[in-house]
């Protein structure tokens, strides 16, 4: 395996240790896009020595992102990924469908192996529903559609995505308001009321909805999948709607408090990023009312405090404070406990709890770790009694006046908390060359993913999506421009 880390620049570390800011993508190029790029290319090599773990279709995804790929090398790279002895699975087929539609056409796309294309579109998922959606605004969409109209059992299988177009406001979430309202021009036009309806109601202008309502009025079946009854309350939950910003039906007063709190929490687990421990919280520690803590998270991206994007951990971290000040710190610590996370949302990811310990610790010792402190801090209150302080603090005494790296071999879980202060330091390229000496690739392949989508997060976002904990299940979804000639 190539030590590609040995490849990473100065620069980049720099420009992690820097603002934020300052990491985002300039108008020519992002600083750390080639650290992405090596970091993908890194986890494809490994796929075939951990055949029986799911990697490698993010790091593809990213690659043809990064490098612009024109159809051939695109697709050949999904080859490669199919031919090379890893674990398959559908999500390679969506990639590589996704893609060919961007830079072939729907037609060609759809067309891939020799299969029909429309037995393809019924089984399409969201990222191959976007792609067609983008390539023409949606009248190819709605044409597909109306062929399934005459094959009934593939109408049965498209619905286990479409449900009745309830999933299709997912889809364009990321698109402006003028593409939307186009959609549902097209939608309506095309005899397709309900996303046509379910769309609107995601506009941050609800005027388009109200009218939309006034004319289905008396289409029972229409205002109950995009009334407002669903599209306002907190059936919002089960449509996956995204961004009406009040309630406006009418309710009793006990009714409206209800949907209206529901709402909140919703409403702010939508605008955080990767990690949902608001709603976490909300449904396993039988606490109704958190919804004071979903309002102040709100005010606070809304002033400019604190930016998901640019630091997901730190909104992750208001959250935990606002939820321990608000319900009690052994009610928030036994809702995070009852829910495990997976390896692909951070490298050192366990239960909700263990993982959020991390975050903790990690903010009480990035000043120390700076330089800006030479005092390490006490224990956190936060942090739960699971978490062996001790550890976290001789490990950053030994790591942080280090030039190189330590020269003792460390325990796996050691490893990776160094791998962490070091991150946190600036210093990407012996982060990474430590985890490589310690680590086995089934555990190796995390950090590098972990790494590869922290990094882009911080240049061109292409593995983020709105509201992608909530929506897609933390799933990338893959979102390709439309390109075709």
């Amino acid at each position: 395996m190539p030590h590609f880390y040995s490849r990473i620049t100065l620069a980049a570390a720099l420009a992690l240790s820097t603002s934020l800011a300052s990491a985002q993508t300039t108008p020519q190029i992002c600083q750390l896009e080639p650290q992405i790029i090596d970091l993908a290319e890194a986890i494809i090599e490994m796929r075939p020595s951990i055949p029986r773990n799911r990697v490698g279709y993010n790091a593809a995804y990213l690659l043809m992102r990064y490098k612009d790929m024109p159809a051939a090398e695109g697709l050949a790279l999904v080859e490669r990924l199919r031919q090379d002895g890893g674990k398959q699975s559908s999500t390679l087929d969506q990639l590589e469908i996704a893609f060919a539609i961007s830079t072939l056409g729907v037609q060609a796309g759809l067309s891939l192996h020799e299969q029909d294309p429309l037995e393809v579109f019924a089984s399409a998922r969201y990222p191959i529903l976007r792609a067609i959606i983008l390539s023409d605004g949606g009248q190819r969409f709605f044409d597909m559609l109306a062929e399934l109209e005459n094959a009934p059992d593939l109408l049965t299988r498209f619905q286990q995505t479409y449900v009745s177009g309830a999933g299709l406001p997912i889809v364009i979430r990321d698109q402006s308001d003028a593409f939307k309202q186009r959609f549902a021009e097209i939608a309506e036009a095309n005899g397709a009321p309900i996303p046509a309806g379910l769309v609107l109601a995601n506009l941050a202008d609800l005027t388009a909805y109200s009218a939309f309502l006034a004319r289905y009025a008396d289409d029972t079946r229409t205002t109950n999948f995009a009334g407002e009854e669903i599209a306002n309350s907190s059936g919002l939950v089960h449509i996956s709607q995204t961004t009406p910003t009040e309630i406006r039906r009418s309710f009793t007063e006990t009714e409206r408090a209800q949907n209206q709190l529901e709402f909140d929490i919703y409403k702010a687990a939508m605008l955080n990023r990767e990690l949902d421990a608001l709603q976490l919280v909300f449904y396993l520690s039988g606490e109704k009312d958190i919804s004071p803590v979903a309002r102040r998270y709100i005010a606070a991206l809304q002033a400019g405090t604190i930016t998901p994007l640019d630091d997901p951990e730190a909104a992750w971290l208001f959250i935990h404070k606002a939820l321990i000040e608000e319900i009690g710190m052994q009610t928030t610590f036994d809702a995070l406990e009852k829910f495990d996370q997976p390896p692909t949302l951070r490298h050192f990811a366990d239960t909700a709890l263990q993982t959020m310990d991390w975050v903790v610790a990690k903010a009480a010792l990035k000043p120390y770790m700076r330089g800006e402190t030479n005092t390490l801090p006490a224990r956190p209150n936060m942090l739960s009694p699971n978490i062996k302080w001790e550890k976290w603090t001789s490990l950053a005494l030994m790591i942080r006046p280090l030039q190189a790296l330590p020269d003792e071999t460390l325990y796996s879980r050691d490893t990776k908390i160094a791998v962490e202060l070091l991150y946190i330091q600036g210093e990407i390229d012996r982060a990474l060359a430590l985890a490589a000496r310690e680590l086995p690739p089934k555990e190796l392949v995390y950090i590098y993913r972990d790494f590869m989508q922290r990094l882009d997060l911080r240049c061109e976002a292409y593995s983020d999506y709105p509201a992608k904990a909530i929506l897609l299940g933390g799933r990338t979804l893959f979102r390709f421009l439309p390109n075709a000639p």
